[in-house]
């Protein structure tokens, strides 16, 4: 049977050369065993960052964001928070209305999302807010080949419990120069109104209202002085329109200041 080596101190040359001082004690040393090299983990690369734990430890901390996933009626969706410390309240709501996901509102727009997620139509973006499934904010690019060609339109969708039942309302946030859009950003469309079905989801709204913006109605204006324009002098119309498209990419810099 092998011997484990003793761990006992021993006295160095030095100590047994050193005069007897009794204020100074003996330097010593200890017998080491020679330590067994494990080999690294095959799992994992030697220079890989989970090879070392405190690099392990930085890289887990200096994770932008988390993801949580949300199962409500067989659809999961995965939503970020951002920052990996953030505590229980910052989270976005859709974590803390887990347990009111009940009502078949919320369960459509989950579906909603979802569909927007897996399937999104060109030019459109729709998410819900952090605070509050019942709001969304979305965004429309202008169609290619019309004067609303490179904007980038916000818009916001507020929904009621009454959901699919009921249509929501949208409304633009950015300035709009339009013969069916308000001056407060609403809009006149049929589908909105008295034309409203069940069938129609976030994803059939928006591209509506893109398909609204190269094809207005100036029979039943919103903005009197656009379908004025859009009618008698259409050059003078599409000028306006450029303006609106420039003013949104100022908006969306300063925004992204």
């Amino acid at each position: 049977m092998r011997r484990r080596p003793s761990l006992s101190p021993v006295a160095t040359d030095d100590a047994r050369d050193a005069p007897d001082n009794p204020d100074r004690p003996p330097i010593t040393r200890r017998r080491s065993r020679r330590l067994r090299v494990h080999r690294p983990d095959r799992r994992f690369a030697r220079d890989s960052p989970r090879a070392d734990v405190s690099n392990r430890a930085r890289v887990l901390r200096a994770r932008p964001a988390r993801v949580l996933r949300v199962r409500v009626d067989g659809i999961v969706s995965s939503v970020r928070w951002v920052g990996a410390r953030a505590s229980r309240r910052s989270r976005p709501c859709l974590e803390r209305d887990v347990g009111v996901m009940s009502t078949p509102a919320r369960k459509r727009l989950m579906r909603d999302f979802k569909r927007l997620q897996t399937d999104p139509p060109a030019g459109i973006s729709g998410t819900p807010s952090e605070s509050n499934i019942m709001a969304w904010h979305a965004v429309i690019f202008g169609p290619e080949g019309t004067p609303w060609e490179g904007g980038t339109f916000k818009l916001t969708i507020a929904f009621s419990e009454e959901y699919p039942n009921k249509a929501p309302v949208v409304k633009f946030v950015t300035k709009m120069f339009h013969p069916n859009v308000y001056n407060d950003g609403s809009i006149c469309l049929d589908i909105l109104q008295n034309q409203w079905s069940p069938i129609y989801d976030v994803g059939a709204i928006l591209t509506s209202i893109q398909s609204l913006l190269c094809d207005p109605n100036p029979n039943s204006p919103a903005n009197s002085e656009a379908a004025a324009l859009y009618n008698e002098n259409r050059r003078a119309y599409n000028k306006r329109v450029a303006a609106v498209v420039e003013d949104s990419w100022l908006e969306i810099g300063a925004a992204a200041r």
